[in-house]
């Protein structure tokens, strides 16, 4: 499965949009989560995660149909271990893979040259003369994938200037949801990309089944003013979460936190009593340069509104104007003072953080969700530095013994979008469009091994049950190259058969306490150009409160600060967005 670093430089503060979804009743009460016990799967038919899930995500009967049929063909050659979803929202989970079927029929394309501009996690891929799999690619989707990788930290960058060139790519990643272009919602409302909603909604959306199988409220959050201007990745609905050492807590003996008082002696323990022998000092926690202001684990702590609060007069008041937040900064600063954080948070980078994490630094580190299973997460990571290294998911307790909050995610990750000079043409609309569906084939099907594993024997190893492995030549050669879509996700991540029952309880459980953004489709004018000085402004003043450079009191001051340099009329525009629409 993907594993993308979606939790980014504080992509909560930047307007997360958040799935409106009624939560599942599971009890959560503040417990280091779903790390102990295997899973325990039940030998059923095998499916597709869109088939076993087309109640709930097919929109169409053409989707349906496909779905059905798909089930068929798989059950009628094999069985799979397969963990069904406990409840809305939460992904089915496989620990062995059903019989492939297919998924589309024919070649999408119809030749010609396909240009790409993707945002990339990945080291870049050997060239196609010296790459299978990417030649591969490109007889399958029967275009040739000429693809600009721009790495994540130069993405927004990149992305300016060949929007300022006035020649975009054919497909164009977009990820405004998340913050790291915001002023792509102005090139959108000028016209530079095509409004997709006919052929996305209704009847239009029949000629793309894979695409049909994704979520209603996807469709609806991805929506600018009504409108679909991209292709969505879907996601989990949760938004960011918390990883720790859970051998950690194993190993001095101590029970997981009812609140944060017990959360605090556990910070303490970590930085004092040396848990991990393989480090000469370690401590609590340790943060990301730049997310000190939204530290996930606090926010749902001290249960802070989801990035907006709605007032009862229809006005918006931001999550830092919150006697909530005020408590969390208070906490992170108690934490800071008695030197349970990691010191050098301030400084280093999400990759530093990450290393330092894995290499049993500090016990408690923000990351998202998918950072955690599979062969590249975390676990797998950290214990092949030390094999006794046991990291899972983290969600904590109210911070008075009650229930947390989960600031729930957007349900994607970025989108394709398609240029309106290209665009302007329906045949090659519906040609690009068919290209994202063939890329969009769910969990299973002949289409999606190729995706994620190449091509079988040279990229990859085929296990008896089924299960491929990629090998070092297609880990070189797949990297991000087909990611600008992808089809709902599944829990599957071979050689971790624990892995899928541990998410589908995380995801569960954060979902029943799930907070949504009020203003989830909205947008602001002002924010698209002031969004970058109002986020840095919020967090370098929490920095300094936070590492006693300056009291819990200067909260107001910034919060006076925000509002006269552009967060009131953000606010006041966001209010009036949602009233009107």
């Amino acid at each position: 499965m993907s594993n993308d670093a979606v939790d980014r430089y504080y992509s909560r503060r930047r307007f997360v949009k958040m799935a409106a979804l009624g939560a599942a009743a599971v009890p959560v009460g503040g417990a280091f989560l779903a790390a102990c016990g295997n899973a325990t799967p039940t030998t059923e038919p095998a499916t597709s995660a869109a088939a076993a899930t087309t109640a709930a995500s097919a929109t169409t009967a053409a989707a349906a149909t496909t779905a059905a049929s798909a089930t068929t063909a798989a059950a009628a050659t094999a069985t799979t271990s397969y963990l069904k979803s406990p409840a809305p929202g939460v992904p089915d989970g496989y620990t062995t893979p059903p019989a492939p079927f297919k998924a589309t029929s024919g070649i999408p394309g119809k030749g010609g040259t396909v240009r790409v501009f993707m945002i990339s996690y990945a080291a870049p891929p050997p060239p196609r003369s010296e790459n299978k799999y990417w030649q591969e690619l490109e007889k399958r989707l029967g275009v040739k994938w000429e693809i600009t990788l721009a790495p994540q930290n130069s993405y927004a960058e990149k992305l300016g200037v060949i929007t300022a060139g006035g020649d975009l790519p054919e497909l164009t990643f977009l990820d405004t949801d998340l913050g790291f272009a915001p002023e792509q919602y102005k090139t959108i409302q000028q016209g530079a990309y095509t409004d997709l909603t006919s052929y996305l909604t209704g009847d239009g959306l029949k000629e793309f089944p894979n695409l049909a199988l994704y979520p209603d409220q996807l469709w609806k959050n991805v929506a600018i003013n009504g409108k679909i201007f991209g292709v969505p990745r879907p996601r989990y609905l949760v938004g960011s979460a918390n990883q720790y050492r859970k051998d950690w807590l194993e190993n001095l003996g101590i029970s997981a936190p009812k609140n944060a008082d017990e959360f605090y002696s556990i910070m303490e323990a970590f930085t004092k009593k040396k848990p991990e022998p393989t480090q000469p000092n370690t401590w609590g926690m340790g943060f990301t340069q730049g997310e000190f202001s939204s530290q996930t684990v606090f926010m749902h702590m001290f249960r802070v509104p989801n990035t907006w609060k709605l007032e009862s007069n229809g006005s918006l008041s931001y999550f830092i104007e919150a006697p909530e937040y005020k408590e969390a900064v208070a906490f992170m600063a108690k934490l800071w003072k008695a030197g349970f954080i990691y010191p050098d948070s301030v400084s280093q980078s999400k990759q530093q953080s990450q290393d330092n994490f894995v290499a049993g630094k500090y016990g408690v580190w923000q990351d998202s969700l998918t950072g955690y299973p599979g062969p590249t997460g975390r676990h797998a990571t950290a214990a092949g530095i030390n094999p006794k290294a046991n990291i899972v998911p983290y969600f904590p307790p109210g911070y008075d013994g009650g229930k947390p909050v989960s600031w729930l995610g957007s349900g994607y990750f970025g989108y394709a979008a398609i240029p309106s000079r290209v665009g302007k043409d329906p045949a090659k609309a519906k040609e690009l469009l068919s290209i994202l569906n063939w890329l969009a084939s769910p969990f299973g099907s002949e289409e999606y091994n190729f995706y994620n594993f190449g091509v079988d024997g040279v990229d990859n190893e085929v296990k008896p049950d089924g299960t491929r492995v990629l090998n070092d030549t297609g880990k070189k050669e797949i990297g991000d190259l087909p990611k600008i879509a992808n089809g709902n996700q599944v829990l599957y991540y071979p050689g971790f058969p624990e892995q899928p029952k541990i998410m589908q309880d995380t995801i569960q459980a954060m979902l029943a306490v799930g907070i949504s953004n009020p203003a989830l489709t909205a947008v602001s004018p002002t924010w698209n150009t002031k969004s970058k000085v109002l986020t840095q402004l919020v967090e370098d003043r929490i920095v300094r409160i936070v590492t006693g450079a300056d009291s819990i009191d200067a909260l107001s001051t910034l919060i006076k600060d925000w509002k006269s340099q552009g967060g009131s009329q953000v606010a006041q525009e966001l209010a009036a967005a949602i009233k009107g629409s």
